[in-house]
């Protein structure tokens, strides 16, 4: 039966500040029950903490429901959309009261004083008439927004709600069927590592002429690795330090370097002294003897008379004479004494 809309928001609105009284669909007493016995079919809906006169009423007022189920242990009321037949039977449980309506069997039969309401519709009591109220099901809402990360990193999880208000349920309507909260994983990556410096490498070689020189060693910054945006290491990855390199001279022996490559006054190194050598005698041979001395694979020149200019210091080698199979200058003949002049310095080029 429809009702003008005026009538209708009246009767909304007299509900929502109301409860439902004790003739909300009310055709008999509760006289029909069996104690300690239950119909093993799933519920069109539960009620908590509820008494059993009020479950009844509960299946009265709902348009789907035909008998009951009623938990005195935890006070619950399961309603049902069927009775007891000979295909469904009751089964044994101390703990339950089954109630069945006794004056319908069908969702044809429930009235509401004159009206049959249908399987989705409530009957509702106002101060003046009983109405049928169709049955509102719950459905969702859209979800809120991603709640924040659970960690900055290393995989946490976020959540988004939802609520049953799409419509909310209402008048024996069913609750939305799923969950309000869902989790989805966060900030994946792992967390930044910062980088760290592992221990120095061994000293390198001295500088590759006699003298004073320097030599480095290196570090990596691998201890650990910087990983997912960590800072990578401060400082430097190379340290450098002096040295002195006479005793890997090869003999303690040098060229003074000049413009031309592998070229320059040979000096040697003497009694803690360094000085040249006069190029009396002084040939191929010895200009061979001295360019293995240096590591080189032979000379390919031999300067005198100040072509590469003079040299400076004492003049510590004279009269020298090798084979040219002398691993060092120094294993060839040569005089401490000299009767010479610093332009008269050796200068030679070797072959690299």
């Amino acid at each position: 039966m429809l009702y003008p809309a005026k009538e209708f928001i009246f009767v909304s609105i007299f509900f929502i500040n109301s409860v439902k009284t004790a003739d909300i669909c009310y055709k008999s007493d509760w006289n029909n029950y069996i104690v300690g016995k239950k119909l093993s079919e799933f519920p069109i809906k539960i009620f908590d903490k509820i008494g059993p006169q009020s479950c009844y009423r509960e299946c009265q007022a709902h348009g789907n429901c035909f008998s009951a189920n009623y938990d005195k242990k935890e006070s619950t009321c399961q309603l049902m959309n069927t009775k007891k037949s000979e295909m469904k039977l009751l089964t044994d449980d101390e703990n339950f009261i089954h109630i069945e309506l006794t004056d319908t069997d069908s969702a044809g039969g429930k009235t509401c004083g004159d009206v049959v309401c249908n399987n989705y519709s409530t009957c509702i009591r106002t101060s003046s008439r009983q109405i049928c109220i169709e049955t509102v099901n719950g459905g969702w809402g859209t979800w809120y927004g991603w709640g924040s990360c659970s960690t900055t990193c290393g995989c946490g999880t976020k959540q988004r709600t939802r609520y049953c208000d799409n419509p909310v349920p209402s008048y024996g309507g069913s609750s939305c069927s799923g969950s309000s909260v869902e989790s989805t994983t966060c900030n994946t990556n792992g967390c930044p590592v910062h980088g760290g410096w592992g221990n120095w490498n061994g000293w390198g070689s001295c500088s590759p002429w006699c003298g004073s020189g320097t030599k480095k060693r290196t570090r990596y910054c691998n201890n650990p690795a910087p990983l997912y945006g960590g800072n990578s290491c401060s400082g430097s990855s190379v340290e450098h330090t002096t040295c002195n390199n006479y005793n890997g001279c090869r003999g303690y022996i040098s060229l003074d370097t000049s413009d031309i490559p592998y070229t320059g006054l040979l000096y040697v190194y003497i009694d803690g002294t360094w000085g040249t050598v006069c190029d009396d005698d002084f040939g191929v041979n010895e200009a061979h003897v001295a360019c293995k001395t240096l590591g080189f694979a032979r000379a390919t020149a031999l300067h005198g008379t100040s072509t590469l200019g003079v040299g400076s210091g004492p003049i510590l080698m004279d009269d020298v004479r090798c084979s040219g199979n002398e691993e060092s200058l120094f294993h060839c003949n040569y005089t401490s004494y000299h009767n010479c002049y610093h332009s008269e310095d050796v200068g030679i080029t070797c072959e690299n």
